[in-house]
């Protein structure tokens, strides 16, 4: 039985070192890596950096969407990529001292239906890159008040200054994005 075991170890062992050697020698730009929990994907993250690093390359961003993830995400690049959630990443891009706050859409939607009489859901705009532009220069005024962002208002923001000063968008040799599958229409934008 041990035996079976080992051999079969062996064998995953040598398609995973296939499977991450294609993904190392691809010519495509972009390479999208379908993988359930406990695959190898920090590995094959880890490789990459690896290989870029032994090229010269030191600007490799890794973003993902869990604080928990970031942590584990962390550890195992450590040195390799900087690894942010893609939220602090948006902030970090911003000018000045931005600041997160979860409930800030929540409290200005309240503000909205206080001022308006009419119910908003400014994360749904937001999420969707709504073109309503009285709605969202409220929000904006009232988020410049507060002096906060919410997560979705930090990457619409960083999107808007980005568009209007593409100078300002960083450069990276590789970006590493961990849980894709769950970005919205917004955070694909960015």
């Amino acid at each position: 039985m041990p035996e079976n075991n080992e051999a079969k170890y062996r064998e995953h062992s040598e398609l995973r070192s296939l499977a991450t050697s294609d993904v190392l020698h691809s010519d495509a730009a972009k390479r999208i890596i379908i993988a359930g929990p406990g695959t190898g994907k920090s590995y094959l993250f880890q490789e990459v950096c690896k290989e870029l690093r032994d090229g010269g390359s030191t600007d490799i961003l890794t973003l993902s969407f869990i604080n928990e993830l970031v942590d584990d995400l962390a550890v195992d690049l450590y040195g390799l990529s900087t690894v942010q959630t893609l939220h602090s990443f948006a902030l970090g891009q911003l000018p000045g001292d931005p600041k997160m706050f979860l409930k800030l859409g929540s409290i200005i939607e309240e503000d909205y239906h206080v001022i308006h009489d009419e119910q908003i859901d400014y994360a749904v705009m937001l999420n969707n890159l709504a073109d309503e532009p009285e709605k969202l220069e409220f929000y904006s005024a009232r988020r410049r008040y507060y002096n906060y962002f919410s997560p979705s208002c930090s990457v619409y923001t960083l999107i808007k200054y980005f568009e209007r000063d593409p100078i300002k968008i960083p450069s990276f040799s590789q970006l590493l994005i961990d849980e894709y599958q769950d970005f919205i229409r917004l955070e694909a934008r960015l």
